[in-house]
C-alpha cells in the first residue's frame, strides 16, 4: 500500500504529528482545517463568516495541491461550535461552492474548537491528476 503526503504553502503547515493531506488510490484525504491564514496566522478574533471562508480556502488549497478541485470533492465534514452558527456558515459555504454540491456532514461540537475557533472542516476528494504537490511516500506504507 502506498500513501503519499500532500503539502502546499497555500494552507497552514501542520503544527503537530500529521500532514495536510494523504493520497491513496486516487483519493485525497484532507486533514481538518482551522481558520488559520498561512501567511498571518490564526484568525481567532474573526467572526464566524470570516472563519468559515478561511477554512474553505485552506481546504481547497490542499485539494488542489493533491490533484483535485471543487468538482472532485466527495464529502466535506464541517464542525461548528454551536448549531446556531450554522445559517451563517452555510451561507459562506453556498457562495464558496456555487453550483457544486457534495455530500456533507455538519457536526455541532457544543463548545469552542481547538484554539477557540468556531468552524473547522475536513474532506475527501478524488484526484483528477495524480501526484500534485505530494512530498513523498509514508515510510513503511509502500508495498
Amino acid at each position: 500500500m502506498q500513501l503519499n503526503h500532500v503539502q502546499t504553502d497555500a494552507a497552514p503547515m501542520p503544527n503537530g504529528h500529521y500532514v495536510q493531506a494523504t493520497t491513496h488510490q486516487g483519493l485525497i484525504y484532507v486533514s481538518t482545517q482551522l481558520p488559520i491564514d498561512p501567511e498571518t496566522g490564526p484568525l481567532q478574533k474573526a467572526d464566524v463568516t470570516t472563519q468559515a471562508q478561511r477554512v474553505l480556502e485552506n481546504l481547497m488549497a490542499i485539494v488542489r495541491a493533491g490533484g483535485g478541485d471543487a468538482e472532485t470533492i466527495l464529502r466535506i465534514t464541517l464542525y461548528v461550535s454551536d448549531v446556531s452558527l450554522w445559517p451563517a456558515v452555510n451561507e459562506v459555504y453556498e457562495k464558496f461552492f456555487g453550483d457544486v454540491k457534495t455530500a456533507r456532514g455538519v457536526i455541532p461540537t457544543g463548545g469552542k474548537l481547538h484554539l477557540g475557533f468556531d468552524v473547522a472542516a475536513d474532506a475527501i476528494a478524488a484526484q483528477r491528476t495524480t501526484g500534485g504537490n505530494s512530498v513523498g511516500t509514508e515510510p513503511g506504507c509502500a508495498s
